[in-house]
């Protein structure tokens, strides 16, 4: 019966590839068991509204249902104060029929309506570098 062996140079690559992939899986099953496991981002007693949406069926929301529809977002970092104002002011006419004719209002006119002189705009500037 012939003997089937392997030349010196195989077998030691053949035997360093086992222990290679052998250590390589030990140490990644190790490195993960030392890694603190990520903590979930709300409490223990918190529910996403994704999840749960009861509270909404079961509980009115005027303001909420009144602003909703007129979100609008920041057209730059600095315009908070008009995005909430034009959200407000088109929410206060939530219960009056709109038509065609009438406008909702957007930052545009706001942020030029309530600009701040550049005067105080480069001491506020000033006062907070």
């Amino acid at each position: 019966m012939p003997s089937f062996r392997l030349p010196a140079r195989r077998r030691a690559l053949g035997i360093s590839l086992v222990l290679a992939l052998s250590l390589s899986a030990w140490g990644a099953t190790s490195d993960e068991e030392d890694q603190p496991q990520p903590r979930p981002k709300y409490g223990s007693q918190a529910v996403r509204l994704f999840n749960s949406h009861e509270y909404l069926r079961h509980h009115d929301a005027p303001d909420f249902w009144a602003l909703m529809p007129y979100y609008v977002h920041q057209f730059n970092e600095r315009a908070c104060s008009v995005a909430s104002t034009t959200m407000i002011l088109n929410g206060l006419r939530a219960q009056v029929e709109l038509t065609t004719g009438d406008e909702l209002i957007t930052q545009a006119p706001c942020s030029s309506t309530f600009a701040i002189p550049s005067g105080l705009a480069a001491s506020a500037r000033t006062a907070t570098a």
